[in-house]
């Protein structure tokens, strides 16, 4: 009789795992879980947790976007063709909109984007700006990085490089921790210095992302009253400025800035 080897470690069948697959939640597919953590996911928004029952550690992890009632599905990728159609959002002035879309597609001299303290990219809308825009852009933000990157509340120009838009200006958001800690003023000098560069510039025309509205975790009330006061304060004083767009990502924060208009 010849004696059993040992079977190698890589030779042995993997344990497979039924898990969630990015395509939706009705469907699932099987794969080993070697490959599973080989994989690249597309990144998606966090999942639900424990406490909602998903059997499924998958999805805590990934889902898929939900697009908001003003938006349908691939929207995203065609972007704005023509005039931008979005809800006026200042009755006074009309140069102040608001549009539920993707901010990478808008052709105006400058967008601004949600960055961090590295100014080296990241996720929601700091890491697309940097995907549309190429690998030159973070070329240009190494150098920014080199003299000091960004303050939380202070703001950096660059190149738009391959974006519709002409530039982009950088502003680090403050993460909202209780209210105490200096967050509303922060989140005002953000859009403050914005203004500086766009005057400095001579641009004509603005988008605003909902600053600090998700990773940071600032409430999009609180967030949305300051910015819409601050564009409006700047719309006033800055005649050369004829159109700021602020855009939202989801439903729940474009409803923050329709009460905040309703209360201006």
């Amino acid at each position: 009789m010849f004696r059993r080897l040992a079977t190698p470690a890589h030779w042995r069948i993997r344990r497979w795992s039924t898990i969630w697959w990015p395509t939706g939640w009705d469907e699932t597919r099987t794969v080993p879980r070697r490959d599973f953590r080989k994989r690249s996911l597309p990144r998606h928004r966090p999942g639900p947790s424990r406490e909602t029952g998903d059997h499924c550690r998958c999805a805590q992890l990934y889902r898929p976007f939900r697009l908001g009632p003003g938006l349908r599905r691939g929207s995203i990728s065609r972007g704005i063709a023509g005039p931008h159609q979005g809800k006026t959002l200042s009755q006074v002035t009309g140069r102040l909109e608001l549009l539920q879309t993707d901010i990478t597609k808008l052709k105006v001299d400058a967008i601004v984007n949600a960055a961090n303290s590295s100014l080296l990219g990241g996720g929601g809308v700091d890491g697309a700006i940097h995907r549309a825009a190429g690998p030159e852009l973070l070329d240009e933000c190494r150098k920014l990085r080199s003299l000091g990157g960004c303050k939380t509340g202070d703001a950096k120009l660059t190149r738009g490089y391959r974006l519709p838009a002409g530039h982009i200006i950088h502003t680090v958001g403050p993460v909202w921790q209780d209210g105490l800690h200096r967050e509303p003023e922060l989140l005002a000098s953000c859009y403050r210095c914005c203004f500086a560069i766009a005057r400095e510039q001579g641009f004509g025309s603005l988008a605003f992302p909902a600053i600090s509205c998700g990773v940071y975790r600032f409430p999009p009330d609180q967030a949305a009253a300051i910015a819409v006061a601050e564009c409006n304060t700047e719309l006033a004083a800055n005649p050369a400025l004829e159109q700021i767009i602020l855009v939202t990502f989801d439903a729940a924060v474009t409803r923050a800035y329709e009460r905040a208009t309703a209360e201006d």
